[in-house]
């Protein structure tokens, strides 16, 4: 028979549960109306009579269990709030499991966990299109992508161990993920390592304050440190979280400081057109659609710095809202 009894830990209410005869196997449990402890994900529904309820027909409990590799949960990685080390993770796949409250539509209502060298086949990180490839670091280095993706809308990002692809007459490879930028907007769920990044990230840092077509801007908006990735010299964080921006934008854009390199604080709070404003082409207003477009020069500034734990511990600033406006 199983038992229960509640605790408190970090102001969250939590249902213990255990097994006198395997304890060791037992998990714990929180009423759905709670936070989630940090890095752990629910994996199975249930009732409890020490929760509330607002829908009879509905489980009012989860169990939780800490984030791993292989672990099947009800919620997906949350990489824009989630606590590190568990985004450490990938949400690798959607799956079928009678442990998570069923859809309407009788599809996926799962998410398999794994780390990410373990979904090396992964083509699409829940609906945002990637592709894989085995490039040079020539390649990765100049932005020329494989002649099938083309060199418009995609950003690379190794992923595995060079020793993953054969090396050719051009030189060792290594294996990268192309996200697809002209795809929609929003984060990237996915944590990529700072370690084998360092000239993509360059390169990112440098699209982002350069003029240019109003096209969707990369910005890192999580920084942290990462179980599964090489650690920083600096004993800086040692992994990041992107989101993709199409401006204009109706609100201020959060962003950690280093999406604009190290030398960000340089760059003034304007609120008018920045020196590195991002030149568009929209109609102009009263046209018709079918004339010709009017160029138009979006601006874009820093309105805000401040410090946020989402970019790094401390108490430094390290985050920025960036107003893109037209």
């Amino acid at each position: 028979m199983r038992l229960c009894s509640f605790i408190l830990i970090a102001g969250i209410t939590m249902v213990q549960f255990w097994n006198p005869a395997e304890a060791s196997g037992a998990k714990d449990g929180i009423c759905k109306a709670e936070a989630l402890p940090p890095n752990h994900l629910p994996v199975k529904e249930f009732n409890s009579s020490q929760c509330d309820s607002k829908d009879p027909l509905e489980k009012n409990a989860w169990e939780v269990d800490e984030v791993h590799s292989g672990m099947v949960a009800c919620e997906k990685l949350d990489y824009e709030n989630g606590h590190a080390p568990g985004i450490s993770f990938v949400n690798c796949r959607e799956v079928t499991t009678p442990n998570c409250p069923p859809h309407l539509d009788g599809g996926p209502n799962a998410f398999e966990i794994r780390e990410p060298a373990e979904c090396a086949k992964l083509t699409a990180v829940l609906g945002r299109r990637l592709q894989m490839q085995c490039v040079n670091q020539e390649q990765l280095r100049s932005g020329t992508y494989p002649e099938q993706l083309g060199n418009r809308g995609w950003i690379a990002f190794v992923r595995s161990d060079p020793q993953a692809c054969p090396p050719q007459d051009s030189g060792p490879r290594t294996e990268a993920s192309f996200a697809d930028l002209q795809g929609r907007t929003g984060l990237v769920e996915y944590p990529f390592c700072v370690a084998t990044n360092q000239s993509q990230l360059k390169r990112l840092r440098l699209s982002a304050v350069a003029e240019q077509i109003a096209e969707p801007r990369v910005l890192l908006v999580r920084r942290f440190f990462s179980t599964l990735c090489p650690p920083s010299p600096d004993n800086e964080p040692n992994a990041f979280v992107l989101r993709i921006v199409q401006p204009p934008t109706t609100e201020p854009v959060f962003a950690c400081s280093d999406s604009l390199g190290r030398g960000s604080d340089s760059i003034p709070r304007s609120r008018g057109r920045g020196r590195t404003g991002i030149p568009a082409t929209l109609p102009s207003v009263g046209s018709p659609a079918n004339l010709s477009p009017t160029p138009v020069e979006p601006s874009w500034s820093i309105v805000r710095r401040f410090h946020d734990d989402k970019c790094g511990g401390g108490s430094a600033i390290n985050a920025i809202q960036i107003s893109y406006r037209q």
